[in-house]
């Protein structure tokens, strides 16, 4: 096979995932998929100015849009690298797990605050998953802050009186999201990029579970920190 035909190959099936994705008749623009699929696919929208870049240079390579081709380049062992690094990347994207599967400990909303801040110290935590009538839910450092804040003057309210439902009182309801396990790394990447663009409170962490509901067990966490060591292609 030559280089033109590995990377026509390679070409077609990401033009082949991306009109699948989108839904698009066939003979839509390559550009014109690579749009559309990126509202659908956080993976996508990730690489869709490489993914445009590629369409681009598949244009300079060869004429026409069938074959047989009229070859005009011919592309380097380093473009041929990148696609393929491109291609698998497109077409199988890293899942949360297991990536970031951990063991999560789930505490009760009567648990009282001093050992969950014991826990959350030793174990370099800023968040810790709570079980609350069956359902996650997230106390962070800054919940406990504010309530810390709030039972100053109030000595019965005090230090380790506290409860982590006290705690947790003072939480934003957008705190953290669940996703399943099945999403992707990519799918994280987008939860937390978009909770900045509308300007909402932030999010502090994921919660992965098997479906992504909250009444399931907890199979890993994902913080903002983590994905800074997950490596970008």
């Amino acid at each position: 096979m030559t280089r033109v035909d590995e990377f026509l190959a390679m070409f077609n099936r990401l033009a082949e995932h991306l009109s699948r994705l989108s839904g698009q008749e066939p003979g839509t623009s390559f550009s014109k998929l690579v749009e559309r699929a990126s509202l659908l696919n956080p993976t996508i929208k990730r690489h869709q100015f490489r993914l445009k870049a590629f369409g681009r240079l598949r244009n300079a390579i060869v004429h026409g849009a069938s074959y047989p081709y009229e070859v005009v380049a011919e592309p380097t062992d380093g473009t041929l690298r990148g696609l393929r690094d491109l291609v698998k990347e497109v077409l199988t994207p890293a899942p949360l797990i297991p990536a970031f599967q951990r063991e999560v400990r789930c505490f009760a909303p009567d648990d009282a605050l001093a050992p969950v801040l014991h826990y959350m110290r030793e174990n370099l935590f800023s968040q810790v998953a709570v079980r609350v009538e069956g359902r996650l839910q997230l106390l962070t450092s800054e919940g406990i802050a504010w309530w810390f804040a709030e039972a100053e003057g109030n000595p019965r309210r005090r230090g380790p009186d506290g409860t982590v439902r006290d705690a947790l009182a003072l939480e934003e309801s957008e705190a953290f999201v669940i996703l399943s396990q099945d999403s992707t790394v990519d799918h994280a990447r987008e939860a937390f990029a978009s909770e900045i663009d509308r300007g909402q409170p932030r999010l502090y962490a994921i919660l992965i579970t098997a479906t992504g509901k909250a009444t399931e067990d907890p199979l890993g966490i994902v913080t903002p920190w983590d994905l800074l060591g997950a490596a970008d292609a």
